[in-house]
């Protein structure tokens, strides 16, 4: 709903004051701390802190590591403006974030994920299948299956990734699977899963990968198709299709992840003691997907443990099994991201709508709701059960 009026001063339409900011691309004005969404000014909350947030539109987070405004997050957007002319702010029924920016190109559906790069993904049938850059020149993958083709007749159209970084991309057979960049004219390729090439203008004669491809001086296996590293008894998977491969101890239970679209960089856990500090040992965390990292060494599960998740967190900590911080220690203190107050700093809230009851300090702001205090970010209030901007 257009509320805009007309300034008689200036000739100009205008929002009015109790809504004063303009949405072009839908046409509607709205208070701060709101967007539109489907014709209907919604509220944008942000939980966690004290130093990053997560920010939600009607429960569906709509961005990652953002400021306590639902700005500048490292992935994902929140609010409408942030969209260009032109491309409708959407929701995405698809991993990770909900809320993008939609361009038409083609019969593919592109969507801009945030403004820290301007990354557009683009479906195919509902499938992702490539990126495209600021300009909408092609990046990574591709969603045409002649391409493949007409490098080698027998070649496949293939899907390389895991959840919201799918490529479309080319099995060129014995474990060869390549997918296209910089506009077609480079290729990347992984041999077992592994990266094995980049920067290649043949896909059929790229890097080293003719050869049977592990990382970390571990040695591939035929026999169990597996990369094994013979003085630890720690082997990982070699699947093709997926951007990680899963590693295990001895004992069966995972150890860590290993990213291969990074150079073979562990996107989470550690198949070796990391450092865990006095209080902790190493251990399996046996969290969700569990890997090891480190535990209490009294309790452990039931005490705090924490492993490492990737270079945005580095750490992320349960206590008891519940989700404790993020960007962590390894003994769950000096998190950036703070949800029980076990990760808080001694006699301190989480500001996450935290009953205030036993007695805590709140670094946010505090709303007095049905006879309790509750601890939220600054510039939030605690509104139905949780913490919204004002």
């Amino acid at each position: 709903q257009n509320d805009r009026i007309l300034n008689p001063e200036t000739g100009l339409c205008e929002c009015p004051e109790d809504k004063p900011y303009y949405f072009e691309n839908e046409d509607m004005c709205c208070q701060s701390g709101y967007t539109p969404v489907e014709g209907v000014c919604q509220k944008i909350d942000c939980r966690g802190g004290p130093t990053n947030y997560d920010c939600y539109i009607n429960d569906k987070r709509c961005g990652y590591n953002c400021d306590s405004l639902g700005r500048n997050c490292v992935n994902g957007i929140c609010y409408a403006d942030e969209c260009n002319t032109g491309e409708p702010f959407t929701f995405v029924n698809w991993p990770w974030y909900y809320y993008r920016c939609k361009k038409q190109i083609d019969s593919m559906s592109c969507y801009r994920y945030g403004n820290k790069d301007n990354i557009y993904k683009c479906f195919s049938n509902s499938t992702l299948c490539e990126e495209m850059d600021a300009n909408l020149t092609q990046k990574n993958g591709t969603c045409d299956p002649s391409v493949c083709t007409n490098i080698l007749s027998s070649a496949s159209f293939v899907y390389w990734g895991d959840k919201n970084i799918y490529y479309g991309s080319c099995d060129f057979g014995n474990n060869l699977l390549c997918y296209p960049t910089n506009n077609y004219t480079t290729w990347i390729c992984y041999k077992n899963g592994y990266l094995c090439g980049e920067n290649c203008t043949n896909p059929l004669n790229c890097g080293d990968c003719s050869s049977q491809k592990c990382i970390n001086g571990m040695t591939y296996n035929p026999q169990t198709e597996y990369c094994e590293d013979i003085e630890t008894g720690v082997y990982c998977t070699t699947t093709k299709g997926t951007y990680y491969q899963d590693c295990y101890q001895k004992d069966g239970n995972r150890c860590n992840f290993i990213d291969v679209t990074l150079s073979g960089k562990v996107a989470a856990g550690s198949c070796e003691d990391p450092g865990c500090p006095n209080g902790m040992v190493y251990g399996y965390v046996a969290i969700d997907k569990g890997y090891y990292g480190c535990i209490d060494d009294q309790h452990g599960n039931e005490g705090m443990s924490c492993f490492y998740l990737t270079s945005y967190e580095p750490n992320v900590c349960y206590y008891n099994g519940e989700l404790c911080g993020r960007r962590c220690a390894y003994d769950g203190t000096n998190c950036g991201e703070v949800f029980l107050p076990q990760c808080a700093l001694a006699g301190h809230c989480p500001q996450t709508g935290y009953d205030m009851s036993d007695g805590c300090t709140c670094d946010g702001s505090v709303t007095h709701y049905e006879g309790k205090d509750y601890c939220c970010p600054t510039g939030h209030e605690y509104i139905n059960g949780a913490c919204a901007l004002i």
